[in-house]
Formats: structure tokens, C-alpha cells, sequence
């Protein structure tokens, strides 16, 4: 009985293989396993200097140990940090201030509409002058024209003299933006949540930089 069931069993197992394609016809079953050819006429033996040619893999990008988020003001600091609130970061979450320095600048006041900035510009091409921005963005400065932005007052000052030696009469210099209190928000060893977390919602902070610690 243990006989006839081999038989019929080995019987299937042929049948099995020829029906695949395993076997073609004329050969046998053996005992050794199917071979995938390899091609072996397109096999290439590569030099040193060929394998030293091959383009090099880029390592994954590691997850930041430590990261600085910032310049805030108190109120983005806090809204930045709620945002960050659900990771649990505790005491791996630190905030310190920056002290800024106020901002000078030599500007034309807003034209009120985009023609007459335009206008403006190409009087300002015609005078030689090449260092010019417009804002467009919404708010009171749209369609101001910036001519420099300078860290003091005695730099704007000279920069506005210049300027009018080429015959720029209507410019003015004044303060941008007042000195100032800022809050960076240092986060260590926050792993990848933390860096995909910060990448997430840092559009909603405009103006504010990601940046590794700085080595102490």
C-alpha cells in the first residue's frame, strides 16, 4: 500500500513539473534544483578604476540631534512651540532670546498703483541706478520701492547721499524695523518626529529659519 502511494505520488509530482515547463521533452526528473540561466556572454569582469567610476549611493539623511527654529516674537514663539506640543518633548525643548538690531533703509514711499512703481523703476534705470526692489506683497509698503537696506543709520544716510549725486530727488531714509527681542526655539534630540513635525507647519511662520545648533 506505503508502494502504491509513492508511485502516485511521484507520478504527480512528474506530471507537476512537466505541465510548468520545468522538464522539456526527452529529459528527466533529478534530484538537483532548476537553474536559472546567466547569461553568461553579457557577464563583465570591471577594473578597479571602473568600480572606483561607479556613482557613489548618498547616505539617508540623518535625523537632526539638535536643531535652532527661529527668529520669533513672543506670540509666534508660543504658537510655534503649541505646535509642537503633542511630541512631549519636556525639558528637550528650550527657548532663549536674540537681541536684533534695528534695520535702516533708503526708500520711495508707495506709489499706489503697480504702473506708477514701474514708471519709477524705469526713471531709475535711466539715472544708472541698479539696486532697486518693489514690494508687491499686501499691506502699506505695497508698491514701496526699496533702494538698500543698511544695519545703521549713518549707512543708509550715506547710500541716500549717493543716490542723490545721480539725481534721485524724492527717496528718503528711515528706520525699517526698530530693535527688537526675539525667541529661537532649540530642540534636542527630538529625533525624526520632531524634524518632520517642524518641516510640517513651519510655512505657517514666515520668515522664521531652521537651522542645526550652533557648535558650543
Amino acid at each position: 500500500m506505503k508502494a502504491l502511494f509513492l508511485i502516485l505520488l511521484l507520478a504527480n509530482l512528474g506530471f507537476y513539473a512537466y505541465s510548468q515547463g520545468y522538464l522539456e521533452p526527452g529529459q528527466q526528473a533529478t534530484d538537483e534544483p532548476q537553474r536559472v540561466p546567466l547569461n553568461a556572454e553579457k557577464i563583465r569582469i570591471l577594473t578597479a578604476a571602473q568600480v572606483a567610476a561607479l556613482p557613489k549611493l548618498k547616505p539617508l539623511p540623518k535625523t537632526a540631534a539638535c536643531m535652532e527654529w527661529g527668529n520669533f516674537s513672543a506670540a509666534d514663539a508660543a504658537r510655534a512651540a503649541k505646535a509642537l506640543q503633542d511630541l512631549a518633548l519636556g525639558d528637550r525643548l528650550t527657548e532663549r532670546g536674540v537681541d536684533e538690531s534695528a534695520v535702516w533703509w533708503v526708500f520711495f514711499a508707495p506709489q499706489g498703483t503697480k504702473a506708477a512703481g514701474d514708471k519709477k523703476l524705469e526713471e531709475l534705470k535711466r539715472l544708472g541706478v541698479e539696486d532697486y526692489f518693489m514690494i508687491q506683497d499686501e499691506g502699506k509698503w505695497r508698491y514701496a520701492i526699496s533702494l538698500g537696506v543698511f544695519s545703521s543709520q549713518d549707512g543708509a544716510k550715506k547710500h541716500l547721499e549717493a543716490l542723490r549725486a545721480k539725481g534721485v530727488k524724492t527717496a528718503q531714509a528711515a528706520q525699517r524695523q526698530p530693535a527688537s527681542r526675539k525667541v529661537v526655539i532649540q530642540i534636542r534630540d527630538g529625533g525624526e518626529p520632531a524634524v518632520l513635525r517642524v518641516n510640517e507647519v513651519k510655512s505657517g511662520f514666515p520668515g522664521a529659519e531652521v537651522k542645526a545648533c550652533p557648535v558650543s
